[in-house]
């Protein structure tokens, strides 16, 4: 430890190879390698090399390797390395030892969740991450927003991208303060994007109508009900609903695409003086 301190790597490593050497038959010495053996990943990670620490990780006996202090080490090396599956593996693993508060624990497993579908350069690469997650990282609302999001802009089926989404419709609908304001907006955001990259399925309208008439105070959902009707070519009543909503809507998101699909639907119309307030609107949004 104090030549590791001092950055004598040469004095380090030959202790350290001499304490690797002791009898293992002799237990009251093991401990020592034991620990000489949890030191050396520490000291790689000193050292900014992360590829060595894992290796050395990789060596440990299945016992070592297991104790939190080795998958403490793992979880910061394989993030050094972008290596996001085996981290998100090990974070499962110290969340499942206590290692961390559930809110802790909820937090790092969303976060290494979203970059590992972040990995995916293609949308097969997206679905394998995807598959790889488990059903309770799966049904976490921004990592189920993230993925559907990631479907679309990789030119996905916009109904692989509602299949995932759909836990996260269900809990919006029938326990809505289970997603805070900023979810509800993305929620809506992708929905309308899927849906409009989609064929038009009247089962769709009616759904989303449905939902928002049990949740009649919901300025998201009369948004995205008003871009679906968009869709449809219920031009009167998207207008209706769509100038309802877009003065009060709180995110700049999806007040900006109101106010362009309002424009839109007044230069259908010929108005050409409501299209260019419209713009003018989505602009200072």
């Amino acid at each position: 430890e104090s030549a590791h301190a001092l950055r004598d790597q040469a004095a380090r490593d030959e202790h350290l190879n001499q304490a690797l050497s002791i009898d293992a038959a002799m237990p009251h010495l093991a401990e020592y390698r034991d620990a000489a053996r949890l030191c050396a990943p520490r000291w790689s990670l000193g050292d900014r090399d992360a590829e060595e620490a894992l290796r050395l990780l990789d060596a440990l006996p299945h016992g070592l390797g297991r104790r939190t202090l080795a998958l403490r080490l793992r979880l910061k090396a394989s993030r050094l390395v972008h290596r996001h599956p085996v981290a998100l593996e090990t974070a499962r693993l110290l969340a499942k030892h206590g290692a961390y508060s559930a809110t802790a624990a909820r937090s790092l497993l969303r976060g290494l969740a979203i970059a590992a579908l972040d990995d995916g350069r293609d949308i097969h690469q997206l679905q394998s991450a995807w598959a790889q997650l488990l059903a309770e990282e799966r049904g976490l609302p921004d990592v189920a927003l993230h993925a559907a999001q990631r479907c679309l802009d990789l030119k996905g089926d916009p109904h692989l991208a509602l299949q995932w989404l759909w836990p996260i419709w269900s809990m919006w609908v029938d326990s809505p303060d289970l997603l805070d304001t900023n979810q509800k907006s993305k929620l809506a955001l992708t929905f309308s994007a899927a849906l409009w990259e989609a064929p038009p399925e009247s089962e769709w309208l009616a759904r989303i109508e449905e939902a928002r008439l049990r949740n009649p105070r919901s300025l998201e959902l009369q948004y995205l009900s008003g871009m679906v009707c968009l869709r449809h070519g219920l031009w009167g009543k998207a207008q209706q609903m769509l100038e309802q909503v877009a003065p009060r809507l709180g995110s700049g998101s999806l007040q900006r695409q109101t106010w362009r699909a309002l424009a839109e639907l007044a230069e259908q119309k010929g108005d050409s003086a409501q299209a260019l307030a419209c713009w003018k609107l989505s602009a200072k949004v």
